[in-house]
C-alpha cells in the first residue's frame, strides 16, 4: 500500500476470518526517525503481547531485566542516576536463578551475582551505582 508520496505502508498482520479476511489488521510506516503503527482490531492478549514486543524490537528498545520464563516476573524501579532496585516474584513451581547483583533487601545480605528464587518466593534487590 502507498498514498501519494507517502511511505510505504507495510501490512504487518491480516485478518484470518468474517467479512475482512485477508485485509489489514496491523499496519505500520517509517516516521520520522521512528516508527507508527496502526492496529485496525482489539488483538487478543497472546497477539498483543507478541506485536508490542516487535514494536519494541523495531524501536532497538530492549528490556531492562531478563526474561526468565512466563512464571517469573520482574520490575525495576530508577530514582535517579545512581540506584535501582529489583522486584522478583516467582509464581511457578521450579527454582529460577536471577542473574543480579546488589544487596538483597529480604534476606539482608550482598548479591554478588545471582539470587535464587525459590517457587513462590520473592526477592528485591537494591543496586546502588546503577544507571
Amino acid at each position: 500500500l502507498s498514498l501519494h508520496d507517502a511511505l510505504p505502508i507495510y501490512v504487518l498482520d491480516r485478518y484470518e476470518a468474517g467479512d475482512l479476511a485477508g485485509g489489514p489488521a496491523i499496519t505500520g510506516r517509517a516516521a520520522g526517525s521512528g516508527y507508527a503503527w496502526y492496529v485496525s482490531t482489539r488483538l487478543s492478549d497472546e497477539r498483543n503481547n507478541l506485536f508490542v514486543l516487535d514494536a519494541l524490537d523495531t524501536a532497538g528498545i530492549t528490556p531492562a531485566l531478563p526474561k526468565l520464563g512466563p512464571a517469573v516476573h520482574g520490575l525495576l524501579r530508577r530514582k535517579g542516576p545512581g540506584r535501582s532496585w529489583q522486584f522478583w516474584l516467582n509464581y511457578g513451581d521450579t527454582t529460577v536463578d536471577v542473574p543480579t547483583r546488589g544487596y538483597d533487601l529480604l534476606l539482608h545480605r550482598p548479591v554478588p551475582a545471582r539470587v535464587e528464587l525459590l517457587p513462590g518466593a520473592a526477592a528485591v534487590v537494591r543496586q546502588d551505582g546503577a544507571p
